[in-house]
């Protein structure tokens, strides 16, 4: 996984970890943190400074949406201290494609947009951001882990973005570049996506499942 998700100086910092052990490190459901109002305003921080306008969501959403139990809002921390999160919301197929094909911002999604926890989704990738290389890493074995349990009810994963760091990563992760468009002031925003099941039978993905690794956390 720590090799899934590369080296991203917008997405994942540079905070001291070597002191911190994976055991005392937790990631939680968002709406499980007491502080949650607090995380989701650090989020909005950082997903201003690296998302277009265009694509940006409201610090409203996001509080509402961390509330909709079919969705998938993860705060990871230490000892207290904020680490990082992952957040993604399983739309409609229906919606999941306007918004890929830029015929629908994010933005405009509704809680009616969501897929029920008895219909066939697609998972949409939010936000990402994490302190350290570890924090990040745990983040995304939990996402992996959500996949894999979920692969009856998510059909597809996809984002939109128009960071360089999140290109890598998605490149990465086996999602396939869908459509692009060009905002008003000149920045490019693409987006991608991929069928669950390809994602997970990725070369990363493979690797990490059916592959012993040497692990010095172990």
């Amino acid at each position: 996984m720590n090799n899934l998700i590369g080296k991203s100086k917008s997405h994942i910092f540079d905070f001291p970890s070597e002191t911190m052990r994976v055991d005392d490190i937790n990631v939680y459901p968002l709406r499980n943190f007491e502080s949650m109002n607090v995380l989701i305003d650090n989020n909005m921080h950082l997903h201003q400074s690296v998302t277009h306008e265009a694509s940006q969501l409201s610090t409203e959403q996001f509080k509402e949406w961390a509330m909709y139990p079919d969705n998938f809002f993860l705060a990871c921390e230490h000892k207290g201290v904020f680490l990082g999160l992952l957040f993604t919301v399983r739309v409609k197929p229906e919606v999941f494609n306007k918004i890929l094909n830029f015929e629908m911002k994010k933005s405009e999604i509704t809680v009616e947009d969501f897929a029920s926890y008895d219909e066939m989704g697609s998972s949409l990738l939010l936000s990402f951001f994490a302190l350290n290389q570890k924090a990040a890493t745990l983040l995304f074995i939990r996402f992996y882990a959500h996949l894999i349990a979920n692969q009856g009810c998510i059909a597809d994963i996809g984002g939109i973005t128009n960071s360089d760091d999140a290109k890598r990563l998605v490149s990465n992760m086996n999602l396939q570049y869908r459509n692009s468009m060009i905002t008003e002031d000149g920045v490019k925003i693409t987006s991608y996506s991929q069928t669950l099941a390809n994602l997970l039978a990725s070369e990363y993905a493979v690797k990490m499942l059916l592959s012993k690794q040497e692990c010095p956390e172990e």
